[in-house]
Order: structure tokens, then sequence, then C-alpha cells
């Protein structure tokens, strides 16, 4: 991108650059501020922007983007979906344009214009113009008079690593035609990929299923129960305090990605390849837990925090072992990915909790509270048992589980065995919240909620009925609290973060119909504006700012506000920068050694005086990212590098 150009006529002004340049299929955000006469703003009517394209053959110029809703229709739709310009901030003077997917008839001269009531400008009109090149993969060969050179430009991405690229030639024409070829395999440097968890749980019985895999930088626990070996995390003899949230990080000098879940079940379970996913186990439960990177260079592993530091918990490079879960294990638990490219964190909540009623024969074992996030499964381990004295042999067992509403005297039905009473619920909660039916005469009566919805935030008991014998386990206070969260906003960063080059940060805030919009707010953000556009869906918020090498490795944290879900609740999400940034800071250290063995030590030195017979060693360091080559260029011969 070359530097801008500004045009000023009568108080008319705009800065955009010159020319930009952008590769067939990518995108590219091309700023531009421009001003018109203060005598406009009095006019009540909107500020609306627009661009042309300027198309030689037809000699008019071509609507390709505007703010005006009314002449949206304009553009042709195969453009309307691929150009964009900055609207809501039109009126603090932000022309910026973007185009998606550059295509190669989008190579053009493009001019803005601004219309406020009757009044318009073109600022073409002063020549102000901008020049889109789109350039395509190049794939050409020179000749010289005894080689013949083949060259191929690309832009290389995750998935081309470890890719063979292989190079054939042919000497000669028809029968008398050779071929030879040579296959090279590409070495991508990228950023570390959390990949899923994986792991398991053993539980009291010894019963064990895998996890699928991640890798670690957060643990609530830190007991002997714990194990982290590598990537691996493993709690033994899982407890109530061993339940919360697992988190994964990893990132290298190309950038870094999060995952998480959350320890929510009472037997061994497939832990769901999806970030904050629970898991609620038992005490005295075991615990296993991998954390995995896919990082080039590769990463090292190592748990970083965990709430219990027992001799229950075992850490063994990337994995992370808890045997006879207790209480105190709940919490957080944090693994951490290093290379030299740069560190990732990830973490995940582990919830270990259970109480159980008794009362003449009827038994209860269930978690007292559970945590789901809007959207996912939680499935809630259940075991009970009842006074088989009052049985009736030839009756058949049923189970029930019911919401407890406030603003209703009588608890709700959502999820029965019975066939012949599953016409009570609401459909829209039938097909959500499902009671283990055929396990029921082996003592389970879990409870499984599918797509979590605010609304399921409630108190519930269970009853059994077999024949005449019924009871509800609620009469003994034994109740299970479901929590529903919101999704945390997702927050992505535009493109490689170089410094002194614009760039944009947003957060997106999920928005449901049965809550108000969310708030979102920065923390942590550097130096720019947020701009907030609100959808029926999402709420989204960004910010254009120009990082600096300060702002390498700078956390930034988007926290999204909601006041009715159906509680105040807050649930943020945290990146952190990776700015490209030259050498700075160069500096020399090294010693003099003397022919009697004498060494001196010199750091941040300009000048060296030796004597003759010295031996000299200087190193020269850099502060950059990515890491720099540092090379010596010597101005006198007889010298051994």
């Amino acid at each position: 991108m070359t530097s801008g150009v500004q045009c000023r006529t009568r108080e008319y002004s705009l800065e955009v650059p010159s020319q930009v340049t952008v590769q067939d299929g990518l995108c590219v955000h091309i700023p531009c501020q421009f001003t018109y006469p203060e005598s406009h703003n009095g006019q009540h009517a909107p500020l609306y922007g627009y661009w042309y394209a300027e198309d030689k053959p037809s000699r008019q110029p071509c609507l390709v983007a505007t703010s005006n809703p009314g002449r949206i229709h304009e553009i042709d739709p195969r453009v309307r979906r691929r150009f964009e310009v900055s609207g809501p901030k039109l009126n603090s003077g932000d022309c910026s344009l973007t185009i998606n997917e550059a295509e190669a008839a989008d190579q053009t001269i493009y001019h803005f214009q601004m219309e406020k009531g009757h009044r318009r400008w073109s600022y073409s009109a002063a020549r102000e113009r901008l020049s889109v090149i789109v350039t395509v993969l190049k794939n050409f060969q020179t000749e010289s008079h005894n080689s013949v050179e083949g060259c191929m430009y690309f832009i290389p991405t995750v998935e081309d690593h470890r890719k063979n690229v292989t190079c054939g030639i042919t000497y000669g024409e028809g029968s008398n035609h050779r071929s030879v070829e040579k296959t090279v395999m590409l070495n991508i440097h990228h950023p570390p990929r959390i990949l899923p968890f994986s792991g398991h749980i053993q539980d009291r019985r010894g019963d064990a299923n895998p996890l699928s895999n991640q890798t670690w930088e957060r643990t609530p626990s830190h007991s002997i129960r714990v194990h982290i070996s590598n990537n691996e995390l493993k709690i033994s003899g899982l407890r109530l305090e061993d339940q919360g949230k697992h988190e994964c990080l990893a990132r290298n000098r190309e950038g870094g990605i999060p995952a998480s879940f959350y320890l929510h079940e009472h037997d061994v379970q497939n832990f769901p390849d999806v970030s904050d996913s629970q898991i609620v186990t038992w005490t005295d439960d075991s615990l296993l837990v991998r954390c995995e990177a896919d990082a080039n260079p590769p990463s090292n592993q190592t748990w970083v925090r965990a709430p219990s530091h027992s001799s229950r918990l075992h850490i063994s490079n990337n994995e992370l072992k808890i045997s006879g879960l207790r209480l105190e294990d709940t919490g957080k638990y944090e693994c951490q990915a290093r290379n030299q490219e740069g560190t990732s964190r990830a973490s995940f909540y582990l919830h270990v909790q259970g109480v159980q009623c008794k009362k003449n024969g009827y038994n209860l074992e269930v978690s007292s509270q559970v945590t789901v996030q809007v959207g996912l499964r939680v499935h809630i381990p259940c075991n009970f048992t009842y006074d088989a004295s009052r049985d009736d042999p030839r009756a058949q067992l049923y189970g029930y589980w019911y919401m407890e509403e406030k603003r209703r005297r009588r608890p709700r039905l959502v999820a029965t065995s019975n066939p012949d009473r599953i016409k009570e619920i609401d459909p829209r909660v039938r097909r959500r919240f499902e009671v283990s039916g055929p396990k029921l005469n082996q003592s389970d009566c879990s409870l499984t909620i599918h797509d979590a919805e605010a609304a399921d935030q409630a108190t519930y008991h269970f009853r059994m009925e077999k024949g005449r014998n019924k009871y509800s386990y609620s009469a003994a206070g034994e109740k299970l609290s479901v929590i529903v969260t919101e999704k945390p906003p997702d927050v992505t960063v535009s493109g490689l973060l170089r410094a002194g080059q614009e760039a944009r940060i947003t957060c997106i805030a999920h928005r449901r119909p049965s809550s108000d919009q969310p708030k979102i707010t920065w923390t942590g953000i550097p130096r720019g504006e947020s701009i907030q556009r609100v959808s029926s869906n999402r709420v989204e918020s960004h910010v254009d700012f120009t990082p600096t090498a300060a702002d390498h490795l700078q956390n930034v944290t988007c926290k999204a506000t909601y006041f009715r879900v159906p509680e105040y609740m807050t649930v943020n999400r945290t990146v952190t920068l990776s700015v490209n940034y030259p050498p700075r800071k160069l500096q020399f250290s090294g010693h003099l050694t003397r022919p009697n063995g004498d060494v001196q030590d010199f750091t941040n030195f300009s000048q060296i005086v030796p004597r003759e017979g010295d031996s000299l060693l200087v190193r020269c360091e850099a502060d950059s990212n990515p890491e720099s080559f540092v090379g010596w260029k010597l101005r006198f011969p007889g010298t051994h590098i």
C-alpha cells in the first residue's frame, strides 16, 4: 500500500491511499478520511457515502458500495456481498472501504462521494481517486543460454505444512522425450492450534472411557490426585472440588488460539470437541487430562496453575493426574504451551460435586448444582434407591423430572419415561430433556439437557413411581440447581499485526430474543475508538488501532454483560496480541580472555580496547518479533567467525 494523497477543494478534503494491492481471493481494508463544509452539519438529513468504480467501457461510474439502504438495490448482487463502506463511522469522517474475496475484475479506479440532503460532493472532481491492483498466483519461467528457471509465487497456509511440491522437467519431444522431477516438502511456520482435549475419568468402580485431547494451562485443583505429563492432565479419585473449567492455549510468533472444557460427569464420559464443555464428577474418582498443541516449531506444554497442591496431584510434562478427587480440587486448571515463537495458554474448569439424601430406604445421589453454556449439552448423573418392600412386582417403574418455577405453585414436568404422560410436557421442552428410561431398573435417574436455553435455569427434583409405590425426592430437600451461562464473545484480530500498520480487533457477543442487548466493554485495548453495531442475533464491537512493539504479548479482554438471561451475567474472552516488529535495542555483550587466562566481561559497549594476544568473544542480540537473523559485517581481514 502506497502513501495516501489529499484533495482539498472549498473545505472538501479526502485522504486515501492512491494505490492498494491485494491478492486474488483475499480481503483488503482501505482506510479513508474525508471532511465537508460545517454548514452541512445543520441539516437534519442523514449523511450517506458512496464508492464508485470507474468502468472504462461504459464511461459511467458503477456503484459498488453505499451506506444508503435506499440505493443498495442498484449494486450488482455479486459485488454487494463483497464491497463494504464504513456506514456507522461516516459522521466521524471515516469513508474506509473493505473489499472481501478480491477478484481480478476489481482492478480499476474508484472514487468516493458524500451526500447529505440536497448537498452532494464527488471527490473525483479533484482527481482524488483510488487505484486497486489485484494480483493473482504467478507461475512463469525465464531462460538463459544454459538453464531454464520456473518461478511460482503463492501465500502458504497452515494446511500447506508438510505438503509435497513436485517440479517436473521434460526434455525433447515426441517419442524421444524424457522427463525428470524433484519433490520437496514445505516447512510452514505457523501458530500453535489447540487440539481437542484427551484423557479419561476413572470412577470408583474402576470403569474408564477416553476423552478428547488438548494442552493445559490453568487447573482449579493442585492436589496430588492431579497428574500432568506433557500435555496430558489426569485427576484420580475425583471429588466435589475437582469440578470446573479446564483451559488450554497455544501460541507462537504467528499467533495463538485457546480452547477449554468443563469437567462435569459422574462416570467416565467422552469430552465433546468444543470449547467451554463441562464435566461434573464425584468424589474419589480419578482424572487424567492431556494438553496438546499443533505448532511449528513444536511447543512444550506445562501445567502452570491448579487450585490444589496436595500429593494426589501429579504433573508430568503435558499430563495432569488427580487421584481420589476431593472438594478442594474444584477450580480452574491452566496449561501453557511455549516455543521460540511465543506462548499460548488454555484452561479448564473442574467441577466435583455430589450430595446424598437418605430417608426410609429412599436414597438419591445427584449433583446439587450444574452449570451449562447456552446451546450446549449437559449430562447430569443421578442414582437412586427406593423401598422395595412396598413394590408391586407386576408394575412398571417410571421416572419423572420436575422443574420448580417461582411463578407457579406446582412443579412442571420436563422429562419422563412414562409414555402415557409425555403429552403433558411442552413440545419445546420434550425434545431437549431426557431421562434415562431403560436404566431406571439399574437405579440410574440421570438427566440430559440438549441445546440448553436460558429458561432452563431453575431448580429440579426427581420422582419415582412403581404402581402404588411413589416418592418425590424433593421431600427430603434433595434438589438439582441448573445454572445456564451465556456463550463467551468471539474475539478476532484482522490479519497479521505489524507495528505501525493499522489493524482491527473485533468482538462479537451473541444475542438472543429472551435477553436484552448485551453491553460490550474492552480492557487492555491499545489506543483506538470502539465502534459498535447491533443486529437481531449479535452485537459487534470493533476497534481500529495502530499497534506498536510495546503492544506485543499484550492481553486484550472483551467483556459482554447481559442484563436479563434471566439474571445479570457477564462473560468475557481474552486474546494475547502478537505484533511483528523490526529488530530494535541491538546490544553487545561478551568477554576478553587474556593470555594468562583472566577473563574480562563486557555488556552494552560500543568500543573495545584489547591487547595483542587477547581472545575476543562478542554476542550481538536484538529484540524483534519474529526472531531476527543477526549477521556480522567485518571491516578488517584475518578474522574468523
